[in-house]
């Protein structure tokens, strides 16, 4: 995932960093973000990635002599592959 200089200076106010440090760091992500970016790529070809995902939500609510409960059921189905 790449972020945008906008994305990450919004990451960096959201935790609370003083505006030096937010500067400081957004220069060094600007500088290297090509080199990251590589490095990345490389260490993650004999990863899996995945192709699709499908799920699904079933609810069951049920209310029997004042005893009421719901029921959560979530079902995943990933599909990968190594590119």
């Amino acid at each position: 995932m790449q972020l945008s200089e906008i994305d990450f200076q919004d990451s960096l106010k959201a935790i609370g960093l003083s505006e030096e440090l937010q500067q400081a760091l957004l220069q060094q992500y600007t500088d290297n973000r090509a080199f990251v970016r590589s490095i990345q790529k490389e260490l993650s070809r004999d990863l899996p990635h995945y192709t699709n995902l499908e799920w699904r939500l079933d609810v069951k609510v049920t209310i029997a002599n004042m005893l009421k409960s719901v029921r959560l059921l979530i079902s995943l189905s990933v599909d990968t592959c190594v590119i």
